[in-house]
């Protein structure tokens, strides 16, 4: 089930700045992401099931989008070599797939959570970036998909990959190739909302972002620079402050109403 709320840490970069200033969302290429196994998978096995496999075998011979010389070809298989056929078509399709996705398709990443360490030492600049809270009401999130976690990459089985071609199977086999990662990763506890170009910018509305959580260690120039930024787009925002707690291994925020200087002054 899609939390209500979903968070996405920055690090103190210019580039950062300027995502929060347009309220925007960058959608990347997965070859730039951190995880060498992006998009990895096992080969694809072939399923037993005699019966999905005639059923299979019934589509591809009566067909009338496949030439009748390769449905005449089909009909005059064994059982077995129809198997191996089938497999090595699911074969070639995922590799184009996953070709096709890395060269096309963008992604942008999404947390269940906003308190972990090591999100804000890898995403965060070590806890001088920030981390922003986003209601899941908005229009982009109807199309998040969660990541799982695994100790290895998913075995895509060959008819289940060839039946979803054709509208009898629900293409599962996308989401276990393009958001399952190693379970090293499951502290990250990741959402991921896909995009069919990369290097999209996606506006989103102001109003769903909630609230705004500054690291332990950003400066006050940072934070005032995001709270400027914010005022002025969206007041209803929250500002928390994260402070290094001195009795557990952990970040604790505090809630904080800004006050520009120039009002202070007035």
């Amino acid at each position: 089930m899609l939390p209500k709320s979903l968070f996405k840490h920055y690090s103190a970069s210019l580039q950062s700045l300027e995502n929060i200033k347009r309220q925007c969302f960058f959608f990347g290429g997965v070859d730039a992401f951190n995880d060498p196994f992006e998009c990895q998978i096992a080969p694809a096995s072939a399923n037993d099931n005699d019966t999905v496999i005639q059923m299979m075998r019934d589509h591809y011979s009566s067909s009338p989008d496949i030439p009748d010389s390769i449905r005449q070809g089909i009909q005059k298989m064994d059982p077995l070599e129809f198997r191996d056929m089938l497999k090595r078509s699911a074969v070639d399709m995922v590799a184009q797939s996953k070709k096709d996705f890395i060269a096309h398709r963008g992604v942008t990443c999404f947390s269940e959570r906003n308190e972990n360490l090591l999100m804000w030492s890898h995403y965060s600049s070590g806890g001088t970036g920030v981390c922003l809270e986003f209601s899941t009401n908005s229009e982009i999130f109807e199309k998040a998909i969660k990541v799982h976690y695994k100790e290895k990459p998913p075995v895509l089985d060959a008819l289940d990959i060839l039946m979803s071609v054709f509208g009898t199977r629900k293409a599962t086999w996308i989401d276990d190739m393009y958001c399952t990662k190693p379970a090293d990763w499951h502290y990250e506890r990741e959402w991921r909302v896909i995009h069919r170009s990369r290097g999209t910018v996606y506006i989103y509305p102001k109003e769903s972002l909630k609230a705004v959580y500054f690291g332990p260690r950003c400066t006050r120039e940072f934070v005032e620079i995001v709270c400027l930024t914010l005022l002025g787009q969206n007041r209803a925002v929250e500002f928390w402050k994260g402070a290094i707690s001195h009795t557990k291994y952990a970040v604790e925020f505090e809630r904080f109403t800004y006050t520009p200087n120039c009002e202070i002054v007035k």
